[in-house]
């Protein structure tokens, strides 16, 4: 990541994950300005998605993703979608995976957000 940035990182990885998913969107431009991501938040950012992705890959049963980056405010917004089987998110904490409360834990330590939206039976989005 350090030399060649983190959008051509991300586009690099989703390139690898191309053979097991189909992307519907591929990181669009407006990602906003990389210079601004500090290496720490890159590498957390990075590892978020990786992680998200293998969970669609994993555990979907979706052969389609979507992912966007975009830049809202000075904000970084990343969204990775799927149209899989879904997942139960009120799960005692015992009973969720540890991928899951690790990208909880990496988004909480750069002061970030991260929600999972899903309708069982129906996909996350």
């Amino acid at each position: 990541m350090d030399k060649i940035g983190f959008n051509a990182s991300v586009e690099s990885l989703l390139s690898e994950f191309e053979t097991k998913c189909d992307f519907g969107d591929k990181c669009p431009d407006n990602a906003g300005d990389e210079t601004r991501i500090s290496p720490d938040t890159a590498i957390n950012l990075y590892r978020i998605i990786q992680e998200s992705l293998s969970n669609v890959v994993q555990h979907s049963n979706s052969k389609t993703a979507f992912v966007s980056m975009r830049a809202e405010g000075s904000d970084l917004v990343i969204e990775v979608m799927d149209e899989g089987c879904g997942l139960l998110v009120n799960e005692p904490s015992g009973k969720l995976n540890f991928g899951i409360l690790g990208m909880r834990e990496r988004a909480n330590m750069i002061g970030g957000h991260f929600e999972i939206i899903s309708s069982p039976e129906k996909g996350p989005s």
